[in-house]
């Protein structure tokens, strides 16, 4: 009996050039808009609100992600979580999301429930790029936008 394999893991070429739209189709099937709150008494507000970008693949996708970090003018970066046969490309800073991501799915949206998220993901970082984030005001705008996003609110934030 012979044994075959149709698996195929060849580079992605050096000229390739990616559609905007992948990278759209991409986002919508595997990345994930991520707002962080977290107790944090060195902070003014006493909470420390983060925001990324993120999407994973398997290892054997490297090339494609790093493609996919050149698309977006090589922000953030590339990275193995875990080490568990995954690679993440994430961007963390929010000057990068407002002036690099944030533009791209405003062109070129999002067409399923991820969309929804992307919006409400955008106006906290409106907030957080006009530091909003640093009052108690700008902190309960962004409490109350994170408790319809993904899955809601922690019980911390509750």
């Amino acid at each position: 009996m012979r044994n075959y394999s149709t698996a195929c893991f060849s580079p992605v070429p050096k000229n390739f050039s990616i559609d905007p739209w992948f990278i759209t189709g991409l986002f919508d099937a595997e990345s994930s808009f991520v707002i962080i709150i977290l107790k944090n008494p060195r902070y003014k507000t006493g909470w420390n609100v983060q925001a990324r970008v993120q999407i994973k693949m398997h290892e054997r996708d490297r090339d494609l992600m790093i493609k996919i970090r050149e698309f977006f003018n090589d922000i953030g970066y590339i990275s193995n979580p875990n080490k568990n046969n995954t690679v993440e490309f994430r961007v963390s800073t929010i000057s990068d999301i407002a002036n690099v991501i944030i533009p791209h799915f405003d062109n070129y949206p999002l067409l399923t429930k991820k969309h929804s998220d992307y919006v409400l993901f955008k106006k906290i970082i409106k907030l957080m790029f006009e530091k909003e984030h640093n009052t108690l005001e700008g902190l309960q705008k962004i409490v109350n936008i994170k408790a319809s996003i993904n899955l809601g609110l922690s019980n911390e934030l509750k």
